[in-house]
């Protein structure tokens, strides 16, 4: 990455959760290696394809089962926000091709025969010298357009949406002073709504800035080092909840809750890889999380939880 920056080299890349697995590839058009990818600025066509997800059975009491552990773990203060992470098995009708090619959403990535991604969140983006990352936390699901007054009040003013919010922004913050200087929140817990199937689902993000030094160019992969894995995805403290989310989840993420990006020879962007649809032998899962604080409730987190296993059709 450090070498194809300073060249300016067009490329695209991903990088796994446990920062074990670099793949980075020279891209041409939307194709680089094994990947096929789609970005704001740089988006891939679209095709109405006839393809669903549909979840399987998922045990609630897996899921409390694990809640419990991380939540005892934040009442006892080694941590104040972990996002705890489920693969829930579905039942596919489609592809994985046809999957990607039909999600509507800012960010889409196909590793062929292993993964589709459509993700709504922007990791970091580079561009003069300005570096900029948009975490994105707090959610909540409507049934339709009528209800988005009512909806957005309901999660500005939901005190443990607004305390994850916070948490997630310090947390970035203190990531890109690491990498920059002059940082700074310019925009904190603005909304976005996201077609969700036949739902829709109302989040919150904040956009946090900082300036690079002018030789950003020659240390692009150090630079993530520095700052993955992505705070959203993790908790804070970020390294202790790590840790934590290790033993209670066991098992690893892979790709998933990594991050993916394209540099196209002078400007950089990337994702988190959320909203992740994974295929494993003959069986598909759909890799879902929810921030937990000391105020969550266990049948409040389930449902968004499922509310979240959804392919962004419009």
């Amino acid at each position: 990455m450090n070498f194809l920056t300073k060249e300016k080299v067009p490329f695209f890349f991903a990088i796994d959760y446990e920062m074990k697995t670099w793949d980075v590839f020279p891209a041409s058009g939307h194709e680089a290696g094994p990947y096929r990818f789609s970005f704001p600025e740089n988006p891939d066509h679209r095709k109405n394809l006839s393809c669903a997800i549909e979840p399987l059975r998922f045990s609630y009491t897996e899921f409390h089962k694990r809640f419990q552990k991380i939540k005892q773990k934040i009442e006892e203060g080694y941590s104040w926000l972990a996002n705890l992470t489920f693969s829930i098995p579905v039942k596919l009708k489609g592809d994985l091709e046809d999957i990607y090619l039909t999600a509507s959403s800012p960010y889409r990535i196909l590793r062929k025969n292993s993964f589709v991604c459509f993700s709504p969140e922007s990791f970091v983006k580079i561009r003069n010298g300005r570096i900029e990352t948009r975490p994105m936390k707090g959610t909540l699901s409507m049934a339709n357009d009528e209800a988005l007054e009512e909806k957005l009040r309901e999660l500005l003013h939901n005190a443990k949406e607004k305390a994850e919010q916070y948490t997630v922004t310090d947390l970035l913050r203190n990531d890109l002073s690491q990498v920059a200087h002059k940082v700074k929140v310019e925009s904190f817990r603005y909304p976005t709504v996201i077609a969700a199937g036949e739902k829709k689902i109302l989040q919150t993000s904040t956009l946090i800035s900082g300036e690079l030094k002018e030789n950003f160019r020659h240390n692009l992969g150090d630079l993530f080092l520095k700052i993955l894995p992505a705070g959203s995805v993790t908790g804070a403290p970020k390294r202790e909840t790590v840790r934590l989310l290790r033993k209670i989840e066991k098992q690893k993420r892979g790709f998933y809750c990594g991050v993916a990006g394209f540099f196209d020879g002078e400007n950089l962007d990337s994702c988190v890889l959320i909203r992740f649809l994974e295929k494993k032998g003959k069986n598909f899962y759909y890799h879902s999380g929810v921030g937990v604080t000391a105020d969550s409730v266990a049948e409040d987190e389930y449902q968004e939880l499922l509310d979240k296993v959804y392919v962004p059709f419009s």
